[in-house]
């Protein structure tokens, strides 16, 4: 009997009508181990989707929740750029201020100094 077909006799666990190959030629606790194998191998896959199932709720959940935090950051640096854009305002405000008056006062001090001048250049 060719070599393949025994091996697929043994696989699927039929029997022979002769001497040769034995009738069965896998034993029944060989048949007990694969089934026995084949629950086990389910039973993994079931618990691996279970965990695969809540690692991917968990994903979902801190996805969620670091996006809130990225909005609440987003508004809060929004808010903070803006009071910095305020303040920044107000000191080029202070600024153009103090150069007015130290434009005029050194205007004053230059008529001043012309009045003297020409006070003393007339007498």
């Amino acid at each position: 009997m060719p070599e393949e077909i025994i091996r697929e006799a043994a696989a699927t666990g039929e029997f022979s009508g002769g001497g040769w190959p034995p009738r069965n030629l896998a034993s029944p606790e060989f048949f007990f181990l694969l089934q026995r194998i084949d629950r086990l191998d389910e039973k993994l896959t079931g618990e691996i989707k279970i965990l695969d199932n809540k690692i991917t709720a968990m994903d979902n959940k801190f996805t969620s929740e670091i996006k809130a935090l990225d909005n609440k950051f987003t508004s809060e640096i929004k808010a903070v750029s803006g009071e910095i854009s305020i303040l920044r305002d107000k000191q080029n405000e202070r600024i153009d201020n103090l150069r007015f008056w130290m434009i005029s006062a050194l205007v004053a001090i230059i008529a001043g100094f012309a009045g003297t001048i020409a006070t003393l250049a007339i007498r």
